[in-house]
């Protein structure tokens, strides 16, 4: 701006307004580049040269505006960069300090460049006990001559790190890339000792034993020593326990549910003491006892109560004269000797009719009447 000012000054001296004598012919002006002539004036070309305008305040800054140079103002220094503040930034001379955490890890979890990673507790999810070191010799490896690292590798000369290397007979080398699958035995066991899960229908020989053989257990059998096909003992008890879960919504142990033809309960020497069929009807061959009471919706039959004998008679033409103490008297219908005695009747009042109306046993026909009659009789 200083040489700028100087130029100006002394282009204003060549200016004057001196007139040259008139015998000299003045030659013409011409304008250099950043310069105009205007009336026989010369001046500075604001449109080339930067030119500050009178009402710029000390500290800003000029820029060429839509009408020519104007003032702006330098911009503050901001608090925040893309929404963070200046704190978060490091500068060109900075140096980044150590990170507490890596992808989400404490730089524990990281080993350094010359660090050795410590022994593992486990590989592949599976503990250290689960495998054999490079140089042991696997167990029930049958006919291998050198079964390194094998698990059940039979008839594999050399199976070198190979699990299950069997159906590969008599191969010489199977190194750990090869693919053994189809191990003839498992544990020094036939693969067809072993019931597999996706064979329907398979056939077990002999005892399952669910839990300790000397306790507690479960005994699953095709035939037990007593008959029996699944039973249960509580150490030297003999008992066997069918509990449903009383927790449940429901709690109840349901037999012959969803197919039979009932249950039959056995004497424990292949006879049957009594049943249930599917229609609710109960049959037991003995005596049938309850601490409280009996309710039925149906008829109560039984060869004798205590020695009694309770049996129904009916008369459907009944004569004058005649009612159910009569009809149990004469016509005895129990088994045996003896009469019998009405414990009670029913009569109608119309020959072959249905007796519905209760009546005492004393009852008879009246005069030139023919009665129906149905009469409870007992005796011992």
């Amino acid at each position: 701006m200083r040489v700028i000012a100087i130029t100006a000054l002394l282009l204003s001296g060549c200016s004057s307004s001196a007139t040259p004598p008139a015998d000299v012919d003045a030659p013409p002006l011409s304008a250099g580049p950043g310069l105009k002539i205007e009336s026989g004036a010369i001046s500075l070309d604001s449109a080339a040269v930067v030119t500050a305008p009178a009402s710029c305040p000390a500290g800003q800054l000029i820029q060429r505006g839509d009408s020519g140079w104007i003032c702006t103002a330098a911009a503050a220094n901001s608090m925040q960069l893309g929404g963070q503040p200046a704190s978060a930034y490091l500068t060109t001379s900075s140096t980044v300090g150590d990170s507490a955490k890596l992808g989400g890890f404490p730089a524990s979890h990281y080993l350094g460049v010359s660090a050795r990673a410590a022994d593992s507790g486990l590989l592949n999810g599976r503990p250290p006990s689960d495998f054999l070191a490079a140089t042991a010799q696997a167990v029930s490896a049958a006919n291998a001559d050198h079964a390194t690292v094998a698990d059940s590798a039979t008839n594999a000369t050399h199976a070198t790190s190979a699990t299950s290397a069997t159906t590969a007979a008599n191969a010489s080398h199977a190194s750990s890339a090869d693919s053994a699958t189809n191990a003839g035995q498992l544990n020094g066991v036939a693969a067809s000792q072993y019931l597999r899960n996706d064979i329907a229908n398979q056939s077990v020989p002999g005892t399952v034993t669910v839990g300790n053989p000397n306790g507690t257990r479960v005994v699953l059998l095709a035939q037990g020593p007593s008959g029996g096909g699944i039973f249960g003992s509580n150490n030297a008890s003999g008992n066997f326990h069918l509990d449903s879960d009383s927790g449940g919504s429901d709690g109840h142990i349901y037999l012959d549910w969803f197919s039979g033809r009932g249950v039959v309960f056995g004497n424990g020497a292949g006879g049957s003491v009594g049943s249930i069929d599917t229609r609710g009807n109960f049959l037991a061959n003995g005596t049938v006892s309850a601490g409280g009471d009996l309710s039925t919706g149906g008829n109560v039959s039984a060869v004798s109560f205590n020695g009694m004998q309770i049996f129904q008679l009916a008369n459907g033409n009944t004569p004058t004269g005649v009612g159910c103490n009569r009809i149990c008297d004469t016509n005895n219908g129990a088994t045996g000797s003896g009469f019998s005695t009405c414990l009670a009747a029913k009569f109608s009042n119309a020959a072959g009719a249905v007796p519905t109306t209760n009546t005492p046993c004393s009852t008879s026909t009246s005069l030139s009447s023919t009665w129906s009659f149905a009469c409870m009789c007992a005796k011992f």
